[in-house]
């Protein structure tokens, strides 16, 4: 391979340079290495030999007829060898010859394939984002201060759970949620649902409801407005006082979560008054003030004086919202479909929804956490049971409000059956 250093003057902003002749094809092209500054690196070029020529006349370059290989030694005009500054000017040509780039792909190894972090629980192999994202971000030194409100902890304290776990990155969301993947999935399933908001309005199917059923709807449904509310505040609980990232990040997008389902409740009632808000003030009033609610908002309020973070997630995601779900929505949809058609499905199904992919998480947070230990599953049993006793109680005047008497406790029992199904699934009860 032969070297032609530009000399110091050449017109390339000043600075050193080299032609490194590659390769003298038969079909008359020129390959070469052109670098600047350093000899180690180079583009690859091909240009035909005459505008090869008019490139080294151009930059001042020596010129030779060495391929691939061939010594290295240079050629000027009058004989001397061994100068790779030595220049000659190619043949004058009237005409211009276009130029012809090669470029070639070189790959780098690079000197590491993830960050640290996630190269020490790992090792050093390429990571996914939900990995990247989630494990070893806790904070775990350097708090500078001890929270006011609590001096005996600290303010990043696994002590704040009386649950134990040796690695609190072992329950892991199967769903592979980081902000990333959470907003993208978060917006076609908002898109989805403003279409199944817009067909219904468009096609009166609310508007269209007897005004009984739209009387109940607003009575039996739109209050959970504030009931997600409730769950906002529970799941903020599990977000700030939480322990690992896989944990903490989960809890903040399903605290989000809840705001999107109580902004979901209220375009519906804005659907059923002609977007006068009279719906959501009746709402409001019917859970402040309404027998039936009475006693669930009580155990929502009872929830926010919990200072067990886990024991929130236990009675917040768990217990309440496998009752409330399947009774004000699922089942009270399908008692009003069998008299008036399935409108109401349409724009319930956004809810019912997002809570099957949710419980996915939670379920595997409460199956991992209580198979680490014996004490762990006790626990989590013991707050399970605790709190389906009291939302069962809690819930029965609205299941007969919703449904009447007698199928509303047979569907209330049913959907208790189906809980305790899941916590045996689960491996948290026998």
């Amino acid at each position: 391979m032969t070297i032609h250093e530009l000399p110091a003057t050449s017109p390339i902003h000043g600075r050193r340079c080299w032609v490194r002749v590659t390769s003298r094809r038969a079909d008359g092209f020129v390959e070469f290495d052109f670098s600047i500054g350093d000899p180690d690196l180079a583009v690859d070029l091909i240009l035909p030999t005459h505008a090869f020529e008019e490139f080294c006349r151009v930059n001042r370059a020596g010129t030779s007829a060495t391929n691939k290989g061939a010594s290295s030694t240079a050629s000027s005009p009058s004989g001397a060898t061994g100068n790779p500054a030595s220049t000659h000017e190619a043949p004058h040509t009237q005409e211009t010859n276009p130029m012809t780039v090669d470029i070639r792909v070189r790959s780098v190894k690079p000197l590491r394939n993830t960050f640290a972090h996630i190269a020490q629980r790992f090792g050093d192999k390429p990571a996914s984002r939900y990995q990247e994202g989630t494990y070893n971000l806790q904070a775990e030194v350097n708090y500078h201060y001890k929270p006011l409100w609590d001096p005996d902890g600290q303010l990043y304290d696994q002590r704040r759970t009386a649950v134990v776990m040796r690695d609190w990155y072992a329950p892991k969301d199967p769903r592979q949620y980081y902000y990333g993947s959470y907003t993208m999935a978060r917006a076609r399933q908002q898109e989805a649902a403003d279409r199944q908001m817009e067909m219904a309005e468009q096609r009166g199917l609310l508007a269209d409801l007897p005004e009984a059923e739209r009387s109940l709807l607003v009575r039996a449904v739109l209050p959970l407005r504030h009931y997600e509310w409730g769950a906002n505040t529970n799941m903020s609980q599990v977000a700030a006082y939480g322990w690992g990232t896989a944990i903490t990040q989960a809890a903040a997008m399903g605290m989000m979560d809840r705001l999107g389902m109580a902004q979901h409740l209220s375009r519906i009632g804005l659907m059923l008054d002609g977007n006068t808000g009279t719906s959501l003030a009746q709402a409001k009033q019917h859970w402040m003030d309404d027998e039936a609610w009475q006693p669930l908002r009580r155990q929502t309020e009872n929830t926010f004086v919990l200072r067990d973070w886990f024991e929130s997630l236990v009675a917040q995601a768990l217990v309440a919202d496998s009752l409330v779900y399947p009774l004000l929505l699922d089942r009270f949809e399908r008692h009003v479909a069998a008299r008036c058609g399935h409108g109401l499905a349409t724009v319930l199904d956004f809810p019912l929804r997002w809570q099957a992919e949710s419980a996915r998480w939670v379920d595997a947070v409460v199956k991992t956490c209580a198979a680490e230990s014996e004490p762990n599953r006790e626990l989590i049993a013991g707050w399970a049971g605790k709190w389906q006793a009291a939302y069962a109680s809690a819930l029965t005047p609205l299941a007969e409000l919703a449904m009447g008497a007698e199928q509303g406790a047979a569907v209330l029992r049913e959907i208790g059956d189906a809980l305790r199904a899941r916590l045996v699934r689960l491996q948290v009860i026998a």
